[in-house]
């Protein structure tokens, strides 16, 4: 199913937990699998949607966004989440407190924050995460992943990925390591950290005006992605725009504190 173009679910599909661990002190990394018959196809999605979560024993769902790609939902119907604790979210607090392997959720998938088949692999991109806002934005990352590994000896003709992600201490920089890592084997990413919480280093609107000349974000065909807590996406996306990005170029999604909100 589709609305306006976009992959969604008008009905919930069986999955089992199959995996889950602490990726920082505060975010829980889960792996589901969709429990489907061999011969009926796996919903797909798109990079930066989202899931409607329904755990079992709760009435209200949990809207996670999904960290991994389509490409693993089409070769092992696997979806993975990273969820941030948050007390005051039923859904969030399962997944912290309650969620084990073997357990049997259901999910449909939405949202409209995206990057769409015919940018995947010709737009250059400016992913821009606030804490947990890094999840959205790690299916896409990943995705250029995997295009570079199609593209072997021709991945240095792919266009330019640079993701810039904030949090308040090192070890909430959920993702980091991989990240270092796929950016030391491709040459055309590129990841830069800020730490909030120890010397002020914020992803400021200011070095985003300057950022945006020295990319040439409006004249080079960029897309820039914006996604983190309430007033980061607004402000940061208004900030890019003012410095040349056209509107119909910027994506931005806001997350509250009491689990990721719908986009939507």
């Amino acid at each position: 199913d589709s609305v306006g173009g976009m992959p969604c679910s008008s009905s919930f599909h069986p999955a089992v937990v199959t995996a889950t661990r602490m990726l920082t002190p505060t975010v829980r990394h889960v792996t589901l699998r969709l429990q489907l018959p061999e011969q009926q196809p796996a919903p797909t999605f798109l990079p930066g949607q989202w899931l409607d979560l329904a755990a079992p024993g709760l009435s209200e769902l949990g809207g996670f966004s999904i960290c991994s790609t389509p490409g693993r939902l089409a070769t092992d119907r696997c979806l993975e989440l990273a969820v941030r604790r948050a007390p005051a979210s039923p859904p969030a607090r399962w997944i912290h407190e309650a969620c084990r392997p073997g357990d049997r959720v259901s999910l449909r998938i939405g949202g409209r924050c995206v990057l769409r088949p015919d940018e995947a692999a010709t737009r250059p991109l400016l992913l821009v995460a606030g804490g947990i806002g890094i999840s959205p934005l790690m299916s896409i990352f990943r995705q250029r992943v995997e295009l570079a590994e199609a593209a072997a000896a021709a991945a240095d003709s792919l266009p330019k990925t640079l993701l810039l992600h904030s949090a308040g201490s090192p070890d909430e920089l959920a993702f980091r390591d991989l990240i270092a890592d796929e950016c030391s084997r491709w040459r055309r990413l590129e990841a830069r950290w800020f730490v909030t919480g120890q010397s002020g280093e914020r992803i400021r609107p200011d070095y985003l005006t300057r950022l945006a000349e020295e990319l040439r974000l409006s004249e080079d065909g960029w897309l820039a992605f914006v996604c983190g807590p309430p007033g980061m996406a607004e402000q940061l996306g208004d900030t890019l725009m003012a410095a040349g990005l056209p509107q119909d170029r910027l994506r931005r999604e806001d997350w509250s504190l009491g689990g990721e909100t719908d986009p939507s």
